[in-house]
């Protein structure tokens, strides 16, 4: 099971004064008496100074690809496994969410609302939305279905790290898969000024940057070219234009 794709900064988990890091390995197979659980997935905390290995947290449920995308909120971890089943059994997707000041614990975990919808595949932090001095994360679940955009158009939640949905973006295209990768929110002074997503497979692979209000509103869209796949990754910049 390789590194990656996703890994994140932590706090300092050796007491040796620098900041550590996190890894996921979605493709992790645990085993046990000889029967592998494929695709459950892991994530490995490791010393930044030394790069060894602190500690691991493997997941059981096969399938969960836990460690698809990590990011940090303060002391919290949150991990997205687009494959884990929710208190039903649905494959939705989902979130776990560890507090890693020190030993790793479970604080919570929250799912997502479509079977095969694959919340969770990618998580961004997105700064404190709700003041209440915890920063706010944009999840992505890239095959939902959604009323404006239809079959796998792609949704972006903005949640807080207890799993309540603040803010919900649809995707505006069928097969555009919002979400699929980074998403950003565009910050104000006490709100965000809006979200930023990528549908990278809209018009057939063409890619597509759309842009939602505060409310989850689509305010506007712009297409890549023939096979571009814009729309891939997502991050926020500097003001270019005054």
């Amino acid at each position: 099971a390789e590194m990656g794709p996703e890994m994140a900064d932590l706090p300092d988990q050796n007491a040796d004064g620098i900041e550590d890091i996190a890894g996921g390995m979605p493709r992790f197979a645990p085993c046990d008496r000889g029967i592998c659980r494929a695709n459950a997935g892991q994530v490995v905390g490791i010393g930044s100074a030394r790069g060894e290995v602190l500690w691991r947290i493997a997941f059981p449920t096969e399938g969960s690809e836990a460690g698809t995308a990590l990011a940090r909120v303060g002391d919290l971890l949150l991990v997205g496994a687009p494959g884990a089943l929710d208190a039903s059994g649905r494959r939705t997707g989902g979130i776990y969410v560890y507090d890693v000041g020190g030993e790793p614990s479970l604080v919570t975990a929250f799912f997502g609302e479509q079977p095969g919808e694959r919340y969770g595949q990618s998580i961004v932090v997105a700064g404190d939305i709700d003041l209440d001095n915890v920063a706010e994360v944009v999840v992505g679940a890239p095959l939902a279905n959604t009323a404006s955009g239809g079959s796998e158009a792609g949704r972006l939640d903005v949640v807080n790290v207890r799993g309540s949905t603040l803010i919900r973006a649809d995707g505006p295209v069928a097969g555009g898969h919002l979400g699929l990768d980074s998403s950003a929110v565009l910050p104000r002074v006490q709100a965000p000024a809006g979200i930023f997503g990528g549908a990278p497979d809209a018009f057939g692979g063409d890619g597509l940057l759309a842009f939602f209000t505060p409310a989850g509103a689509l305010s506007w869209t712009l297409p890549g070219g023939v096979g571009d796949r814009f729309g891939v990754s997502v991050t926020a910049a500097a003001d270019f234009n005054g």
